[in-house]
């Protein structure tokens, strides 16, 4: 079948505090719209996360997991480093993925596991111009 990826590339380097992913402005926000053909009846939703699982596994199953003002709160709270900066991104590279179908009145989830690796295209400038 066909498949096809989309990535959102963000430096946060200018930042000393975490920036959580949402709609906010200050949030990190990827959001894509396709048009695909044929189509497929009742089809609004598809979403990809990290799995609370792996969220689990990294945070030594930290019960703040399970609350959302919890769980900011420790995020927003943590003090950063280099290596825990690095540590964080290889959790983010390496967490299994849940994904998330949503049509009409039914969602579905599945776990995906881990994010398989692609290689960019190359960049291509527009001859047009």
């Amino acid at each position: 079948g066909d498949e096809f990826v989309t990535q959102c590339v963000y430096s946060t380097n200018n930042k000393d505090e975490i920036t959580l992913g949402g709609e906010r402005t200050k949030d990190e926000m990827c959001m894509h719209t396709f048009m695909y053909y044929p189509r497929i009846n009742n089809l609004f939703l598809c979403r990809t996360e990290n799995d609370l699982s792996s969220w689990r596994n990294f945070l030594n199953n930290s019960s703040e997991i399970d609350d959302l003002l919890k769980f900011k709160y420790l995020l927003t709270n943590i003090k950063w480093t280099p290596d825990l900066a690095k540590q964080w991104q290889q959790f983010y590279n390496n967490a299994s993925r849940r994904l998330t179908l949503g049509g009409g009145k039914m969602f579905e989830q599945r776990s995906m596991g881990i994010m398989p690796s692609y290689e960019d295209l190359a960049t291509e400038h527009c001859r047009r111009i």
